[in-house]
């Protein structure tokens, strides 16, 4: 299957954009974490925005799974996701 350089499927509503666009947020799961979704579908990029330690670090997987994902840097988007 087809995907953009954010992982985002072309039924996606950010298909294509430059930059990473969010389609759902969540800052309540862990203290001084935002966690932005790319993409309705699962898996999908996640990006975690962390307050605590000043990063921005990029995983993919099921929402569901955000908290517990393993985060590295934005390289990811490289790797043929």
């Amino acid at each position: 299957m087809q995907k953009d350089k954010f992982g985002r499927t072309p039924d996606s509503i950010n298909y294509g954009a430059d930059k990473f666009i969010a389609v759902e947020w969540d800052s309540t799961s862990t203290p001084g974490v935002t966690y932005l979704r790319g993409d309705y579908n699962d898996p999908c990029v996640i990006q975690k925005i962390d307050n605590n330690t000043h990063t921005i670090t990029w995983a993919v997987g099921n929402w569901a799974d955000r908290t517990t994902l393993t985060y590295g840097s934005d390289r990811i988007l490289n790797a043929g996701v």
